[in-house]
């Protein structure tokens, strides 16, 4: 039990970690007990965002995957105010990998969101 809670302590900073980094684009609340985490991805849907995770051997899980829905539109009424978030469990002692490729994917796109995305008229 002790070296599943380090585990988890360990992998948790590493999540905060990489939330705080990518600041501009999640966010999350603090998980105080387990080993999940619901992460806020601050531009677009987080079913979107698992499309494109998707085509590089990323999954994750957007918000409707904890909803009794089985066609897109009402995916899109479930809950508007949630879909952008996705789970993370971090609980795994392979987290520490699958967050270094979730890294290396945002790294790939940050210039070209924060373009899109974040940039005012005038900054372009």
């Amino acid at each position: 039990l002790k070296d599943r809670r380090e585990i988890i302590l360990r992998n948790k900073a590493l999540l905060m970690g990489f939330v705080e980094k990518y600041s501009e684009f999640f966010s999350v609340k603090e998980p105080n007990a387990g080993a999940i985490a619901f992460v806020k991805f601050k531009l677009f849907p987080s079913h979107a965002l698992g499309e494109q995770l998707s085509l590089c051997g990323i999954s994750i899980k957007p918000y409707y995957c904890f909803a009794d829905v089985d066609d897109e539109a009402s995916k899109a009424k479930l809950y508007p105010c949630e879909a952008y978030h996705f789970r993370v469990g971090f609980g795994e002692l392979d987290f520490p990998s699958k967050l270094d490729a979730l890294e290396k994917f945002v790294d790939g796109r940050a210039h070209g969101w924060r373009r899109k995305y974040l940039s005012t008229a005038d900054d372009r």
